[in-house]
């Protein structure tokens, strides 16, 4: 089986990027034949790292802004030219379109060959967005969701209930080590991964610290940067620099950062399926996320975290997990053991490769 990966962007690398070059190392290393194509830059460089054969092509982020029209009218058919060439060179069987606004881009490819798109988000419901949603899905064989929740909020913006299937993300475990147990009188160490943002939920900080500032020896950690919301990021980090806080910025070494944090925090407005939680979960840290999108599907509240409503709440559950840390760090690691392995959700995307292509011929 050939298979191009197909991406708009070069410069984000963030969940759904992420999830995309686990799936092809692992479809690689199953003999599948995997291609990459995407503009050059940073996610490009990383993809290139995987092994996979990689193709650079132009694009550009775009909105709907109808002044724009004409000029993206013109970048747009570069990219189709771009993508069409290398699908008839290559002799690709499938097209894989990572996102939606790369599903915009291969939209026009679904007449010759099967075309799967995955998307990692949840949008707003109203009608335009139902509009939207449902022509991007006309061209699509399949559509994969990462929860349960981003299905349910396509099929409830109208796109066909049998074209959505659930593929949660997936992760090599035997790259994720679990955190050494905490020792009494450890520093609680309290860790915010992710864009700092409103859609994140990052300014709910503001009211769940200082509600946990008499818990003694406890610092919070906050990863991450602002690129979609610079004015906000700045003025989040000027109200919470004195409040214990630590801004980290943007790192590459998560995988040691997550050993040094005792509970992750998700305060998030909206969230699919949130790959902090999955990777936290394979280091052995609980949980305290709130009760939004899919993150209900991924915290089994008293068990490997606790979910929560208001900041109130999120303040007590942080409480707990201090106390329960121990049990809750065990169950963490196993449960993402069980749900996130990346070689056995590749061979459950190659199934759904060989339905999109069945799919197409009938």
């Amino acid at each position: 089986m050939r298979v191009l990966f197909f991406s708009h962007q070069a410069d984000f690398v963030y969940g759904g990027e992420i999830v995309t070059l686990e799936f092809m190392r692992a479809l690689k290393a199953k003999g599948v034949d995997v291609h990459f194509a995407s503009p050059a830059g940073p996610y490009h460089e990383l993809a290139e790292r995987t092994g996979v054969r990689c193709h650079t092509i132009s694009s550009i982020e775009f909105n709907r802004n109808f002044a724009q029209l004409p000029f993206f009218a013109g970048a747009y058919l570069k990219t189709h030219r771009g993508l069409a060439k290398i699908l008839t060179d290559e002799k690709i069987e499938l097209l894989h379109a990572t996102s939606l606004k790369s599903m915009v881009y291969a939209w026009a490819l679904g007449k010759k060959r099967p075309v799967l798109w995955h998307h990692h988000d949840i949008l707003p419901a109203g009608f335009a967005n139902s509009l939207w949603l449902k022509a991007l899905a006309s061209r699509a064989e399949k559509i994969l969701a990462p929860s349960e929740a981003t299905r349910r909020a396509l099929v409830e913006a109208g796109v066909g209930d049998t074209k959505v299937k659930v593929l949660r993300n997936g992760f090599c475990l035997s790259d994720w080590k679990p955190r050494p147990p905490r020792k009494e009188g450890d520093l609680f160490r309290i860790g915010f991964v992710g864009e700092l943002s409103h859609r994140k939920g990052a300014d709910r900080l503001e009211k769940i610290l200082p509600a946990i500032q008499d818990i003694p020896n406890t610092e919070t950690w906050v990863i991450g940067e602002g690129l979609s919301e610079p004015e906000f990021a700045f003025q989040l980090r000027a109200k919470l620099e004195n409040q214990k806080v630590k801004f980290l910025g943007r790192r590459s070494d998560m995988k040691e950062i997550y050993q040094q944090l005792d509970l992750l925090l998700v305060p998030s407005r909206q969230d699919p399926l949130p790959t902090v939680i999955v990777e936290a979960g394979l280091s052995g840290l609980p949980v305290v996320g709130a009760n939004v999108g899919g993150i209900p599907e991924m915290i089994v509240n008293g068990e490997n975290g606790f979910l929560f409503d208001t900041e109130r709440d999120a303040a007590e559950a942080i409480r707990q997990t201090k106390t329960k840390w121990q049990p809750l760090a065990r169950a963490a690691r196993a449960l993402a053991e069980s749900r996130y392995d990346s070689a056995r959700l590749s061979e459950q995307l190659q199934g759904i490769y060989q339905e999109a292509m069945h799919a197409f011929r009938s």
